[in-house]
């Protein structure tokens, strides 16, 4: 049994799934990534602009490539992202590779018509 956060790929219709028991954590991770999703806390929906994911998406690569250096911390602090809410979301959403393996997927399951990426946890 699980309930993991699946991508809506379009109405009716899922795409990948993740994150089994984690859609909020998954929710706060992209808000804290400044994805601004829509939806109550503990929502089984919510979504955002696929703009704003792939951002969130580049950051946390960004971070797992140069890890916590003055840098990147620098450059996180400056676009307003707390480091270590950034290290508190990945570690409650598991590996950082998996967090970005889903992610990618979400991406690319995604409805590519819309400007949305939309979810739905069940």
């Amino acid at each position: 049994m699980g309930k993991r956060v699946h991508v809506i790929k379009k109405m009716a219709e899922y795409g990948s799934e993740g994150f089994n028991w984690k859609q909020q954590e998954f929710k706060d991770l992209l808000d804290n990534l400044g994805c601004d999703t829509n939806g109550e806390d503990y929502s089984d929906q919510f979504e955002c602009l696929v703009e704003s994911f792939e951002k969130a998406l580049n950051l946390i690569k960004t971070y797992k490539e140069k890890g916590e250096c003055d840098e990147v911390k620098e450059f996180l602090e400056d676009v307003g992202i707390d480091v270590d809410d950034l290290d508190y979301s990945l570690r409650e959403l598991g590996d950082i590779d998996d967090v970005i393996n889903t992610m990618q997927y979400f991406l690319k399951t995604r409805d590519e018509s819309s400007e949305y990426i939309m979810f739905e946890c069940w």
